[in-house]
């Protein structure tokens, strides 16, 4: 595999060591200013598109103090902590009632820089003090566009500590323009096009959330929903968004070295509407148990 450089805009600390999977725990990443954790929850941006700015943010829910860091495919980037231009970021959504904003919010602002168009870029959030918890992570600078091909596709690492946290697996789909009718699905490992089907044969879809018809598990309508966006902006949720939530808790991983993924694809109804959207990621961190070591439902 090539080795790809992200340059980021903002400078924060930067990330020595890169990111890895501890094989009971979560992702370990070590700062060059001193802050570190173990407890990390990996999402990944899989080919994120070149020459535009992005924001990630992580805001803690109740006592949980995230340190958010953005790498390259090498493992190399940037950290952020406590981030006084974010301290009033909030959300409101169906899997986490209302998330009040806070002074240790963490948020980076950076683009894929790399020599391709095209290159994965990972978030990972973790705890100051690796204590368990939960919390809301946002994307914004996200669009759906004619180029995209299947859409945008995103992955969230199978991790021990993701899986003991109790915390379901939730994903949003929050689109910023009236003219995007977002959908969003797990992806068949044999066409990412497709949506793989639950063990009932029901496609693992989303197009209005809250609608029984059209989005496949537990959902609500967004219509009350909503989050904090950049330059002390709101975005507020609607009836035509998306999201996906997955109950994992008990989920067993395999007894071995790989690691495992849940995919997800955002894109929009028919791939006949395009625009900006916000992706927001709802998740925990848990305390390390045994026996969460076999493979149930994620892609690799």
């Amino acid at each position: 595999m090539k080795k790809i450089a992200v340059i980021f805009i903002l400078l924060f600390a930067m990330v020595l060591g890169g990111a890895n999977a501890e094989p009971n725990q979560g992702i370990a990443v070590e700062c060059d200013n001193g802050a570190s954790f173990e407890n990390g929850i990996k999402v990944t941006v899989i080919q994120m598109r070149s020459g535009f700015n992005y924001t990630a943010t992580a805001i803690g829910i109740d006592d949980f103090d995230p340190v958010l860091a953005v790498l390259d495919e090498d493992g190399r980037g940037l950290c952020s902590d406590n981030t006084a231009d974010a301290d009033y970021y909030q959300a409101l959504l169906p899997t986490t009632g209302e998330v009040e904003p806070s002074d240790n919010t963490a948020q980076v602002v950076f683009a894929q820089r790399s020599r391709e168009a095209f290159a994965d870029v990972s978030l990972v959030v973790g705890e100051a003090e690796d204590n368990e918890g939960e919390f809301v992570l946002i994307l914004e600078g996200m669009a759906a566009t004619e180029a995209d091909g299947a859409g945008d596709i995103y992955s969230v690492q199978l991790t021990p500590n993701l899986i003991n946290s109790g915390v379901p697996l939730s994903v949003y789909m929050i689109s910023v323009t009236t003219a995007l009718d977002p959908l969003m699905y797990i992806p068949n490992s044999d066409n990412v096009r497709e949506a793989v089907e639950d063990n009932d044969g029901d496609p693992m879809l989303c197009d209005d959330s809250g609608n029984e018809n059209s989005c496949w598990g537990e959902s609500e309508n967004l219509s009350d929903s909503g989050v904090s966006r950049t330059n002390n902006r709101s975005l507020a949720g609607g009836g035509l968004d998306a999201m996906l939530s997955l109950d994992i808790e008990g989920l067993e991983l395999p007894d071995d070295d790989e690691d495992y993924f849940y995919y997800f694809v955002a894109t929009s109804y028919q791939q006949t509407t395009f625009g900006d959207y916000v992706m927001v990621f709802h998740l925990g961190s848990g305390e390390e148990e045994s026996g969460n070591r076999r493979r149930s439902g994620g892609d690799k």
